[in-house]
């Protein structure tokens, strides 16, 4: 009788522990991967909606204000140059390539990476734009501030 209540014991607990952590009584995710999570669905209803602004990452992990065209200018542009790069590799890889072939690919590849790089420094250039606005609003603002203490 004794060893088949160590049986009956031993049953129900693993009864139990099983309903706790189907019940979700513990937790072992992370909440940033929720936030992430929800912060990703939320940008989504956004572009669904027609924001106006759309959130990029700088090199930095900073998040950068951008306009949907800017957006999708930048993206398309980084396919191209995607697509450049693998018809370049297939194309040196070839056993017996064109005479030109190389050429062209190495060109089209240039050409791709050069308009990345153009829009990069156009949204470059607007994010300094408008961090310079902030810097001279700040300014004004101080001086706004030591002229009203001065008097």
């Amino acid at each position: 009788m004794a060893g088949r209540l160590a049986w009956i014991v031993a049953g129900g607990a693993a009864i139990v522990g099983g309903m706790v952590f189907q019940d979700d009584w513990f937790k072992f995710e992370s909440r940033e991967h929720d936030r992430v999570v929800q912060e990703a669905i939320a940008d989504a209803k956004a572009d669904k909606a027609g924001i106006v602004s759309a959130r990029i990452v700088d090199g930095n992990g900073r998040r950068i204000e951008a306009e949907p065209e800017e957006v999708k200018a930048l993206t398309d542009a980084v396919a191209m140059l995607v697509k450049a790069e693998a018809a370049l590799a297939i194309a040196e890889m070839g056993s017996s390539p064109e005479p030109g072939e190389v050429e062209a690919a190495r060109a089209q590849r240039d050409a791709a990476r050069a308009q990345v790089d153009t829009l990069k420094a156009q949204v470059q250039a607007r994010k300094n734009a408008a961090e310079t606005q902030d810097a001279v609003k700040e300014r004004v603002r101080q001086e706004v501030h030591e002229a009203v203490r001065g008097s």
